[in-house]
């Protein structure tokens, strides 16, 4: 991520900034002579400038402001609604089904559909197809088969993807597809097909001879202009013929191009390629949204952000706990709604448990609904009582998604450690999110692995003059209380019920008139409501694994982490993510 933050804790203020590039950078900050210095600029760049050519340097930004990292992280996400994330649609970020995690690349028209009918009674609004739906790509193993093809597989969809876009549009959800633009399966290059050798590294052997087992794929250097106009021709295709309302930008390969022919750096040549096919379809198919992956979050950049409407944060979107500490991160750097997660059935978390607690749904669904939300599982096999805890949830997230977009971030409790064994933390997670324009506000919380007997939750960037009404989702919470009392005194909290998480809502709309009380206000989280009493939130009923670790049969993933920006004296991006020159035998079949 190339954002940072230095501030001044004694003044109470300082700086942030960003800049705006795919590939390696480099910044450094150092005291000299009293002086903080800060020093940035591009890495491994070997740029030949011919008399009279211009330059195009990458953007960057730098602002300032007053507080601490929260209200850092604020002002930057400001600036990235104000001039970086282009106008979306009202009720965005829509809530999304995928098919990855439910199926890999085992895809099937009839059961799909199946799908789609229950996730149309859920309230899903966009229900789009991961990797595997192409020609040449198997029913299992390696997603990478048939990268470069971008034609649907009758196989899989005998009556093609123009009926089942219509089928899905016909229950009232938009349609999307995932694509890799930038590899390919090196079975479909030749100089009598339709993607050229040159196109690829220069370096690059075409193999004689292919494995059966694995995919053997290379880059696509974009850089090449007759690259860039079959790029462009083949994703206009798609999304003409099959009505696409979003794609799915992944990339799963390390930028090493080296053309013949292609003046200055092949990467730079590269990443100036894809912002070109990327500017064109944000101008020719402006309605379009577009979600920036890459293995993950690989590519979480500004330059990005200026040219996509949401990204996937992380393939690791397991267990619940690790998807908080991520958003915890990554929201001081991205606004909130950028950040798409979605929520799995794990190792970690299965959907038994749930059925004899249902509140542990609740809580992993809220885990995943503090930012743009998605559902990556079968969900047609719902037991009436979690259908119905899933449409609620989903329901009440799009009455408040609205703060997310507009609102403001504050991390109530410190953001948690995750370590390596992915132990539960024993520690609250909480998080306010408050809209100063709208003065609405949202406060999500969960329960630590240790029971506490009580935390005071103090809020954050209120008006100390206006009185806000709060009340817990169920509405068994109701209390009025001034900004000034909220913010100094605070709500206390007792973890000790059976309830692993719990969402307020608070509003105002009128100015304090009474004065601020002075006793800390308590409040009551129950099935029926009580006059007296605290909100509890309950340990989860799952059992802790001891090390992390996947389900039987389900495909390994790497761990890791998005953590709390800290003030090193250096920061470092080198290109993710690393692969090995291709040829390469992909992994099966992680993305």
């Amino acid at each position: 991520m190339a954002w940072f933050a230095l501030s001044a804790p004694k003044l109470r203020e300082g700086i942030f900034g960003g800049v705006e590039w795919s590939g390696s950078w480099t910044m450094r900050v150092s005291g000299e002579s009293g002086n903080t210095v800060l020093r940035g600029g591009l890495a491994d760049l070997d740029h030949d400038l011919k008399p009279g050519e211009i330059f195009d340097a990458p953007r960057r930004f730098v602002g300032f402001f007053q507080g601490d990292l929260d209200d850092a992280a604020n002002a930057s996400n400001n600036f990235a609604r104000a001039f970086l994330l282009r106008p979306r649609p009202a009720n965005f970020p829509w809530t999304q089904f995928n098919t990855w995690f439910a199926y890999y690349t085992n895809l099937n028209e009839e059961k799909l559909k199946q799908q789609v009918d229950a996730a149309a009674d859920l309230g899903i609004e966009i229900f789009y197809i991961d990797a595997g739906w192409y020609d040449g790509s198997p029913d299992h193993g390696d997603f990478s088969f048939g990268l470069g093809t971008w034609r649907e597989n009758r196989d899989k969809f005998p009556n093609g993807l123009a009926a089942f876009s219509e089928y899905v549009h016909s229950k009232g959800m938009k349609f999307g597809l995932w694509v890799e633009p930038e590899r390919v399966d090196l079975r479909y290059v030749g100089a009598d097909k339709e993607i050229k050798p040159e196109w690829l590294p220069s370096w690059l052997q075409l193999p004689t001879s292919f494995p059966d087992d694995q995919a053997l794929t290379s880059q696509i250097c974009l850089g090449n202009p007759d690259a860039r106009a079959w790029m462009k021709n083949w994703l206009a295709r798609l999304i003409r013929d099959y009505k696409l309302d979003w794609i799915k930008w992944d990339n799963n390969i390390a930028a090493s191009c080296d053309l013949p022919g292609v003046p200055g750096d092949a990467n730079w040549a590269h990443y100036k390629g894809l912002y070109e096919v990327l500017d064109y379809l944000r101008q020719e198919f402006p309605n379009v949204i577009l979600e920036n992956c890459a293995a993950g979050g690989h590519r979480m950049d500004y330059a990005m952000m200026r040219r996509t409407d949401v990204a996937w944060l992380s393939d690791e979107t397991d267990p619940s706990y690790r998807v908080r500490h991520h958003v915890a991160g990554a929201s001081y750097a991205f606004p909130p709604e950028y950040l798409n997660t979605w929520i799995v059935e794990s190792y970690f978390e299965h959907f038994g448990d749930a059925e004899e607690k249902p509140d542990l749904l609740r809580a992993w669904l809220r885990s995943r609904m503090m930012g743009a939300f998605g559902i990556s599982r079968e969900v047609s096999d719902l037991t009436p009582e979690l259908r119905a805890v899933m449409k609620e949830e989903i329901a009440r997230y799009k009455d408040t998604r609205a703060i997310l977009t507009r609102g403001r971030i504050y991390r109530l409790f410190p953001q948690n450690d995750l370590d390596a064994q992915l132990e539960p933390p024993d520690q609250p997670d909480a998080a306010e999110f408050y809209d100063p324009t709208t003065r609405t506000g949202l406060i999500y919380l969960f329960q630590g692995d240790v029971a506490w007997d009580e935390r005071r939750v103090l809020l954050r960037g209120l008006n100390p003059n206006f009185s806000y009404a709060v009340q817990s989702f169920r509405q068994t919470l109701s209390l009025n209380q001034t900004g000034q009392f909220l913010m100094t005194q605070g709500i206390t909290f007792t973890f000790d019920s059976d309830y692993p998480s719990t969402v307020l809502t608070f509003s105002s709309t009128t100015t304090a008139t009474t004065p601020v009380p002075t006793r800390v206000a308590t409040a009551t989280s129950t099935r029926t409501p009580t006059p007296t009493g605290t909100i509890t939130i309950a340990p989860s009923a799952t059992p802790s694994p001891t090390r992390g670790g996947a389900k039987p049969g389900t495909p390994t993933k790497p761990r890791a982490t998005i953590t709390t920006p800290t003030r090193a004296p250096t920061l470092t991006r080198t290109p993710t993510p690393t692969r090995t020159p291709t040829p390469t035998r992909t992994p099966t079949p992680t993305r």
